[in-house]
């Protein structure tokens, strides 16, 4: 949240605008936002029937701070509307950024800082943006310089930047209400990491 505003007050525009104009437009990540209500609400899948909400969530981020939130600024760490096709092309963007990929977006030296640990002096494995080789979620094939992020709702992104193999699952695991714990979303997610960074 405080990185978001922060890059708000340095360019002086909204977090979604400059995520689009900066971003996605470049990367011709069409159906990528953080303003849903541009899209047709037949692509979003639900994620949960929420009494809180009144009712069927739908088309707004789920995320219950964030959705407070979004009356008054663009929270940065909830509420990324996408397609697997979107994601994927970010991968490949960032898969390639030595031979022009990524389009001027990321450097070497940053993508590197991605995939290396920048915070071992606490005892744990975050990338420069991303969680770090994360076992329990991106299973036992993946290198150490594996980058993801999870999100509340049963999706996934990761990449093994050694490998160069990026994944992405867009799921709604808590629909129609959310789980008691998150064990059975964690099995598919580690299985699938398994079977895709095992190749």
């Amino acid at each position: 949240l405080l990185l978001g505003l922060m890059v708000e007050r340095i360019y002086q525009k909204p977090l979604d605008v400059l995520a689009r104009e900066q971003f996605f437009e470049p990367l011709n990540m069409k159906s990528t936002t953080f303003s849903p209500e541009v899209l047709s609400l037949e692509r979003i899948a639900p994620t949960e029937d929420d009494p809180w909400r009144g009712g069927v969530v739908r088309g707004v981020v789920h995320d219950e701070s964030a959705f407070i939130l979004r009356s008054k600024i663009v929270p940065g760490s909830a509420g990324l509307f996408s397609t697997t096709p979107d994601l994927l092309t970010f991968w490949d963007a960032l898969l390639r950024v030595d031979d022009g990929g990524a389009r001027g977006l990321f450097s070497e030296e940053t993508l590197a800082r991605m995939g290396t640990n920048q915070v071992g002096h606490l005892g744990t494995m975050t990338g420069l943006g991303w969680e770090l080789a994360r076992r329990d979620y991106m299973g036992d094939t993946c290198s150490d310089r594996t980058i993801g992020k999870t999100g509340f709702t049963g999706c996934v992104v990761m990449c093994d930047l050694l490998k160069r193999i990026g994944v992405v699952i867009l799921a709604n695991h808590t629909w129609p209400h959310r789980r008691s714990d998150r064990r059975e979303i964690g099995r598919v997610r580690r299985a699938v990491g398994n079977l895709v960074f095992g190749m």
